[in-house]
């Protein structure tokens, strides 16, 4: 989907104001607490103490966005086996007989129909149906931020009902929007509901205290959440990380160990691990949000993080440190999709191209109102004429060796920064040290600089310049000097947005200011060679008045779009924003895991390098078979790893 739909900014802005206001009124979890008895068991065809054949786990979260992407991956999930390729040895892996939706079910807002279209739907045509009911296979889902938009009313009706409904071929289970469940041989799964503030509520706290009194020494639990909060804990986001130490303290309080944390809501696969713990007890935090929604950069995840291993203030200075292991996309990857796709952005957001057009259609009809009886010396009198005229040779000629000096400069700088490329730049800085990559900030930033003075130098060239006019103009109307004034200041705000790890704020205030006059400085530019043209051609005024607005939306969104670039390489901060412009499809993820009779558990990273996008009906399928099957490639997945944990080391034995 276009996120940069003006309609979508809207929904998406209207939606998150009423989850920031209204969603602690709006919690159900207590009323799931109230309402729902106490349940059974675990699960029981889960938790056999005899294992005699391998048992199957499957990871997805993040679907729901684009139908391409969510359907290829809910494919590969729906087939029976798929083959992976660890190391030159071919291994068969089995459908999972659980599959967990990890967060983020349906984009951009959770609604029935929302989840009907976008994600039922798809997993549905992947997986139809399965004859024996007795072997189909379980679906689990956790709440992300977007399944809360609505209360969590249409995420409840879906996956909590006591009746059980069937999303295609799998079945739901769970009761409530956090879950326990005992899996095979000494394997937990628990499923933690942190609502849209990191906040776990304390009937939640109670259940999975409840659920903490059934592990026994040597247990092996697997955390499910919905979101990073180890990499948000390193941005200096503190209180999603704490609510999860919590209920690992509960979980070793008990002598039993997590083993994984899985999450999405980053649209990436990571994973971290203990830096410290030795070979085999380690905990492998992992983020696999690949499901569907569009790619998020991996090269600004630190390489280092470190972590409290305790909320009380007397034990602050303990610290567990995870490294980072692996990622895909790879670093150089990510940040070649921001450099080479992000100049699209006017081509396939051209609502958001024509939105720019208003503000500036309404600065043109003030100034070429309120301007008709403001004459200079020469008797140049409105808006049009007195642009045009500051475009004369004469007047331009006075600047032609800064002009000349600025373009040498910036050939220069685009000649350095081409001999010395980022290959091999595959991290973000440690924490507490400077990045590697710092020199190419900088000459970034002097080269945007060095454009901007060039674009202020012509239009304050002359005596008679077109800065200088619009100043005159400015100065006899209120409306439009408060339009003009807005734009830098809105700029401002946007690319200042606080980050405690990224450059001071008066850094980021300075570049948005600067960032926010160059729209105005872009409009000038365009209004006046519009109006010399319109004055040379012997043209209507009116056409000035139309042909102003839709240059300069052109490059007020170009313009926008060098603002993305370089923030979807140097500021996580904006991150989402630039690589939701680009809206890459494409490599996507999800986890299988399994659990074999010995104790051992091996999780299979998958990775799919390229979605289908072109499809063909398939009448002629079983009944369980796909109803749609891609028609331009194959689907292969990649493994992006392969982790074993063996079963005496895991258990601590």
């Amino acid at each position: 989907m276009r996120w940069f739909h003006p309609l979508e900014l809207l929904r998406a802005g209207v939606f998150t104001l009423l989850g920031e206001l209204f969603g602690s009124f709006a919690d159900k979890r207590e009323m799931q607490a109230a309402l729902n008895l106490p349940e059974r068991g675990r699960l029981l065809q889960y938790a056999s103490a005899a294992l005699r054949e391998d048992f199957w786990f499957d990871y997805v979260a993040d679907i729901g966005d684009g139908f391409n992407a969510t359907y290829s991956i809910a494919l590969l999930l729906a087939r029976e086996t798929l083959s992976a390729d660890s190391n030159g040895k071919i291994e068969t892996t089995q459908r999972g007989h659980i599959l967990l939706m990890g967060g983020d079910e349906v984009y951009p807002s959770a609604s029935k129909k929302n989840y009907l279209d976008r994600s039922v739907g798809p997993y549905r045509a992947a997986f139809p149906y399965i004859a024996d009911e007795a072997r189909a296979p379980h679906v689990y889902a956790l709440p992300g931020n977007h399944d809360w938009y609505d209360g969590l009313a249409a995420f409840l009706r879906l996956f909590a009902q006591h009746d059980r409904r069937w999303i295609g071929g799998w079945r739901t289970q769970q009761r409530r929007s956090y879950f326990a469940r005992k899996l095979p041989l000494d394997y937990w799964l628990w499923g933690v509901d942190i609502q849209l503030h990191a906040d776990i509520d304390s009937p939640q706290l109670g259940y999975f205290h409840d659920a903490a009194q059934s592990l026994a020494p040597g247990d092996r639990v697997i955390l499910a959440t919905a979101e990073p909060s180890w990499v948000k804990e390193a941005e200096g986001e503190h209180a999603g990380y704490q609510s999860l130490l919590r209920l690992m303290r509960e979980i070793h309080e008990r002598k039993a160990r997590v083993v994984l944390v899985l999450t999405g809501d980053s649209h990436h696969y990571a994973r971290y691990v203990d830096a410290q713990a030795p070979e085999g007890l380690q905990t492998h935090f992992i983020t696999a949000g690949g499901g569907g929604a569009f790619l998020h950069g991996t090269h600004t995840l630190p390489q280092r993080i470190l972590l409290p291993l305790s909320s009380d203030p007397a034990e602050h200075g303990l610290r567990r440190e995870l490294t980072r292991a692996t990622v895909f996309p790879s670093a150089s990857i990510s940040r070649h999709l921001i450099r080479s796709r992000i100049w699209l952005f006017p081509r396939t957001n051209l609502a958001f191209a024509f939105t720019w057009a208003l503000p500036w259609t309404w600065l043109c009809l003030l100034l070429w109102t309120g301007g008709n009886n403001l004459c200079d010396e020469a008797g140049h009198c409105g808006i049009v004429q007195r642009l045009a005229y500051s475009l004369e040779p004469q007047e331009l000629a006075a600047v032609g060796p800064l002009l000349g000096a600025l373009a040498l400069i910036f050939a220069i700088g685009i000649g350095l920064r081409a001999a010395f490329p980022t290959q091999g730049v595959e991290q973000a800085p440690d924490e507490g040290e400077s990045g590697r990559i710092e020199w190419r900030q900088v000459a970034d930033v002097a080269l945007w600089s060095v454009l901007g003075l060039a674009l202020f130098t012509i239009i304050g060239a002359g005596r008679h310049s077109m800065l200088g006019v619009l100043v005159l103009s400015l100065e006899r109307d209120l409306s439009a000097s408060a339009l003009v004034l807005l734009l830098p200041l809105l700029s401002a705000a946007y690319v200042s947005r606080p980050h405690e790890r990224e450059w001071l704020l008066v850094g980021r205030v300075l570049l948005g200011l600067l960032h926010g006059s160059l729209y105005v400085a872009c409009w000038l530019l365009a209004a006046g060679v519009l109006a010399k043209a319109n004055l040379a051609l012997g043209w209507q005024q009116w056409f000035w008045l139309l042909s102003t607005p839709l240059a300069a939306a052109v490059a007020s969104t170009l313009l926008f779009a060098g603002c993305l670039w370089f923030a979807g390489q140097y500021q996580r901060a904006l991150l989402n924003d630039a690589f939701s412009a680009i809206g890459v499809e494409d490599y996507k993820n999800f986890l299988r895991l399994k659990i074999d009779p010995s104790g051992a558990l091996t999780l299979y990273s998958f990775g799919l390098r390229r979605v289908a996008r072109a499809w063909r009906v398939k009448p002629e399928g079983a009944p369980g078979d796909p109803y749609l099957a891609p028609s331009d490639i194959t689907l292969e997945p990649h493994l992006i790893e392969r982790i074993v944990i063996p079963a005496a080391q895991a258990a601590g034995q």
